[in-house]
């Protein structure tokens, strides 16, 4: 066996076990919404989803809530065994079950196999698919496997017995581990399979019931229980790992992304790390925070998490291991950033009731804690404040008011020896009242804030250490300071509870002078909670309410409010080497980016509970002290692992009801109000995912982020819409696809294209009709007209000229003695020929071949020439030929008859030598204009005679204008103005 593979003993065994130190494990129960606090199985989806299996039923969970199943859902067994998602038909799930046999989960039904008549069997601990999509299932009776559609016992099941596990490796290596047979190797010949020789693995290890797990490089790791693990290449072992002494009993194991191997036993959790010079194994136990004693590791899942089955406390997660820590009897309230400190040997003291603790690390990595015991507890009280000034002293305040100096004599992997050099006390070296902070300055001063009474300034290092006592006429105004820190040009920054900030010179002479800001000067408010000076110089102070400014230059400029910390309390301040700036409020820990002034949370496990105190280590290391405790952060040690969120939509509500959300969804107009809801899926920072969208063609950019898991879009119009989503993790990495969704809101009928066209031909038609229907009363009426026309002209002209010829041939037959019949002759006469003319007019407009303007003025000029050729006045035409304008029959009749009238009067009243008629056009508007130098009129002793009334009603008929002008001796001009449109 030594020729192919080599031995890697354990020559030092290193314990890291931590007394008292506390990982931030996080726990989900029933309380969470789990199914139940037994969690016996575990598997993550190709979604992300985490199956979580228990004695009765099985959840899923998303990251941020539970979905249950059980018998009361139609889960055919209580007791899970495995989960298997089929690689054919991605979201298939199968579920073993101890006792049920198979269950088939797709779509969200349930479908059960038994397997066998043995009820061993459908006793199911192990499933695995293989690359061919045959599903493996280890029974405590042997293995069966399901293709084609049925399951059939495996050739070789007898001599295997009950199985533990089974692992696909590469493409055609099947490892089985029995309970109590030893490990089973398959490799896979087409349909058939052949058994490989495992002899020298049984060899190896010690016992005959093996465990089994696949690392993320897709090698095997085996191990007898109890003191080897053996690493296997294909069939060939390549490292053996042992342990000095047995661990309890292996119960289960898995490989990390790191390398490391997690044991589960009945004695707690083990991580066993060996890619270093030295094996190191850490042992995590109740004291570390597990629930219960006997936990196995499950799964390791795509961020790099580590989930632990526990049997009846729940659902137990490991992000990472960066923060520790210490459980506190009561850790009080202090003000100052005084809780805690770190010295400059990496050791930190918190000041607690109980005592004064003491937490360092030892040259072996463990964390080791002792309490120094109060002095004299009726006589100084409890530890509440500490400070390290900058020559390594550690100064410590007590509830009563005294201060105490000690020399630390530090000791290697031990804790530290007190000595204590100075002692301060109340009534002797200053006033006797409430005693709020202090502080000591780079010369070794302690500055002590007395309620009521001023700060005192002590120095240990003389015989009369009060050497000033600071009030308000020194021009301190708020005697309850809170808040102090010495900045880099030689002054102390006090903050007070009303009065803002003040500014103390060092050099403390009576004629210095205390400069203060406060709102007037830029503040927020005035009540200070907490200062710090950053390695850049700039002061920063924070205040209630979650607000924070900076004082630069003598400027205060206010930061914008942050959302995460608003309406909270800041407490302190602490920055790392590399200048990052971190921030103690009462929702947590959080960093300050000092160009952008944005908040946010690092970790899980720093944020929650209040922050009063915070600092950081020459070695990198932040230290915090909260009501859960004193923690400390080592940033080196995050799960940094560059992962994005997946993105799922779980719901589809449109118009109040659900819709499964598939491609070709439409709806009615009716129906354009919807809402989505959706989860990014992370187990690391699901308490910092947000999520952004848009909704396409409505939107073109990404919305800002937002932490609502829903968006609601209320009255869409009609039209195709394609809905975007991506989730962002606390990191900023984002979804690698966007989850979308397309859905139609259908037109209403009346918009919709089948009732367009149907409306388009019938819009058509009826026009068609609409015109053939006018052209046919067109051509009636012109039939008629012309009918008319000729009637008129044939049988009533007729008659009226006879009646003309004959008048006139009476009156030459009447004697001339007999004058009154002659006259009456006459009379006849005259109305004939009047009538004639009339008639004559009435067929003239009637006549349909006379609708040409050019018609209408050709007319006017004749009439015009016989009548004012007969009274011998000359008379002037300016007319324009316009033959393709036409006019209706009721526009070309009133037009004549206005312009007819004209000419009349200027015959028969101007008693004119000269008159003239005139047509012009321009801006669609056709002129006539008749003028004459006769003897005019005055409208103001002039009664309008009903010619001119008629005149003017038979323009408004045609809606033309009529305008007539005209003086005295100083001839009349009229106008007609009419559209031609």
């Amino acid at each position: 066996m030594k020729s192919f593979h080599w031995l890697l003993a354990l020559l030092f065994f290193i314990p890291l076990s931590a007394s008292g130190q506390v990982l931030p494990f996080q726990i989900y129960t029933t309380r969470d919404g789990l199914i139940s606090n037994s969690a016996v199985a575990l598997l993550q989806d190709s979604k992300g989803y985490l199956w979580i299996g228990s004695y009765n039923g099985f959840s899923i969970f998303n990251g941020f809530e539970f979905t249950n199943y059980s018998t009361s859902e139609g889960f055919p067994s209580g007791h899970v065994g495995a989960f298997a998602e089929s690689k054919q038909f991605p979201g298939t799930m199968w579920i073993s079950t101890i006792g049920g046999g198979i269950v088939q989960f797709a779509d969200g039904k349930f479908l059960q196999f038994k397997l066998g008549s043995n009820e061993q069997h459908n006793q199911v601990g192990a499933l695995m698919e293989d690359k061919r999509g045959v599903l493996w299932c280890g029974t405590n009776n042997g293995v069966f496997q399901f293709k084609n559609g049925e399951f059939t016992q495996f050739a070789a099941s007898d001599s295997i017995g009950s199985v533990l596990r089974i692992e696909g490796i590469g493409d055609s290596l099947i490892w089985i581990a029995s309970r109590d047979r030893g490990v089973f190797c398959y490799a896979v010949r087409g349909n058939d399979f052949e058994r490989i020789n495992t002899e020298h693995i049984s060899q190896a290890l010690r016992h005959r019931s093996f465990l089994i797990a696949k690392d993320f490089q897709g090698n095997l790791w085996i191990t007898d229980h109890e003191q080897k693990i053996l690493q296997v290449v294909g069939t060939r072992i390549v490292r053996i790992i042992t342990l000095p002494n047995p661990r309890f009993g292996f119960q289960a194991f898995l490989p990390d992304w790191k390398g490391n191997l997690w044991l589960g036993t009945v004695k707690g959790l083990y991580k066993v790390v060996p890619d270093t010079p030295q094996v190191h194994i850490v042992q995590y136990g109740l004291e570390n925070g597990l629930p219960e004693s006997l936990v196995l590791p499950g799964l390791v899942d795509t961020e790099g998490n580590l989930w632990i089955e526990s049997f009846s406390k729940g659902l137990v997660k490991l992000t990472d291991e960066s923060t520790v820590s210490f459980k506190l009897t009561a850790s009080p309230y202090v003000m100052n950033n005084s809780t805690a400190r770190a010295d400059r040997n990496g050791r930190f003291w918190v000041a607690t009731p109980e005592g004064l603790w003491e937490i360092w690390q030892t040259t072996e990595g463990s964390w080791r804690s002792y309490i120094h015991p109060t002095p004299d507890e009726g006589k100084y009280g409890f530890y509440n404040a500490l400070f390290i000034d900058a020559q390594g002293y550690l100064w410590t305040k007590f509830w009563k008011g005294q201060l105490h100096r000690y020399r630390v004599h530090t000791r290697v992997n031990r804790h530290s020896l007190l000595q204590r050099v100075t002692e301060f006390e109340p009534g002797v070296h200053y006033p006797t009242s409430l005693y709020n902070c202090f502080t000591v300055d780079r010369h070794g001063r302690a500055w002590f804030g007395i309620e009521d009474r001023g700060i005192a300034i002590l120095d240990p290092n003389r015989q009369q250490p009060l050497i000033r006592f600071l009030k308000p006429e020194d021009g301190l105004t708020d005697l309850r300071i809170r808040a102090m820190v010495e900045n880099s040009d030689g002054t102390m920054v006090l903050g007070g509870t009303t009065g803002g900030v003040f500014m103390v010179p060092l050099s403390l002479h009576s004629s210095d002078s205390i400069r203060q800001y406060t709102t007037k000067d830029g503040l927020p408010t005035n009540a200070i909670n907490a200062l710090w000076q950053d390695q850049g110089g700039t002061l920063w102070i924070g205040m209630r309410r979650g607000q924070i400014a900076t004082l630069v230059n003598g400027i205060i400029n206010p930061n914008p409010e942050d959302s995460f910390i608003r309406n909270t309390a800041i407490w302190g301040f602490g920055e790392t080497l590399d200048g990052k700036l971190w921030v103690g409020t009462q929702k947590g820990l959080v960093t300050l980016d000092k160009e952008s002034c944005a908040i946010s949370a690092q970790n899980i496990a720093l944020i929650g509970s209040p922050v009063y105190s915070c600092g950081e280590t020459e070695a990198g290391l932040i230290w915090f002290v909260s009501d859960e405790g004193f923690k400390v952060f080592d940033p080196k040690l995050v799960n940094t692992t560059a992962t994005s969120s997946p993105i799922h939509i779980t719901k589809f509500t449109v118009a109040g009801k659900n819709v499964e959300h598939q491609s070709g969804l439409e709806f009615p107009a009716e129906e354009n109000n919807c809402v989505v809801e959706f989860v990014g899926i992370s187990y690391r920072s699901e308490r910092n995912i947000s999520y952004e969208y848009k909704l396409e063609p409505a939107d073109v950019t990404w919305s800002a982020p937002t932490r609502n898991r829903s968006v609601s879009f209320a009255a869409l119009q009609p039209g195709s819409y394609r809905f975007f989503v991506r989730a962002v993790t606390g990191e900023g990495h984002v979804s690698t696809e966007a989850a979308s969704l397309d859905f139609t809101i259908l037109s209403p009928w009346w918009q919709s294209w089948w009732f367009t066209l149907t409306a388009g031909i019938f819009t058509v038609s009826l026009a068609i009709t609409f015109y053939r229907y006018r052209v046919r009363r067109l051509l009636e009426l012109e039939r008629l007209r012309t009918s008319i026309a000729t009637d008129l002209h044939d049988d009533i002209g007729s008659t009226l000229s006879s009646i003309s010829v004959l008048s006139e041939m009476a009156r030459r037959d009447v004697s001339k003695s007999s004058s009154k019949a002659a006259k009456q002759l006459d009379r006849i006469g005259l109305s004939a020929r009047t009538m004639l003319d009339a008639m004559d007019d009435i067929v003239w407009t009637i006549n349909p071949e006379n609708d040409s303007l050019n018609n209408v003025t050709a007319r006017l000029q004749e009439f015009a020439v016989q009548v004012f050729e007969a009274r011998k006045i000359k008379f002037k035409v300016q007319l324009q030929e316009r033959p393709t304008l036409k006019l209706s029959m009721e526009k070309r009749r009133n037009l004549y008859l206005i312009l007819k009238e004209t000419l009349n009067n200027v015959v028969r009243h101007s008693k004119c030598r000269r008159a003239s008629l005139k047509m012009h056009e321009a801006g669609g508007m056709l002129t006539f204009t008749v003028s004459d130098d006769g003897i005019g009129f005055a409208s103001s002793d002039h009664t309008l005679g009903n010619g001119l009334t008629n005149m003017r009603k038979r323009a408004q008929v045609i809606g033309a204008t009529l305008t007539v002008e005209s003086k005295k001796r100083k001839g009349t001009t009229v106008s007609l103005a009419l559209k031609t449109t």
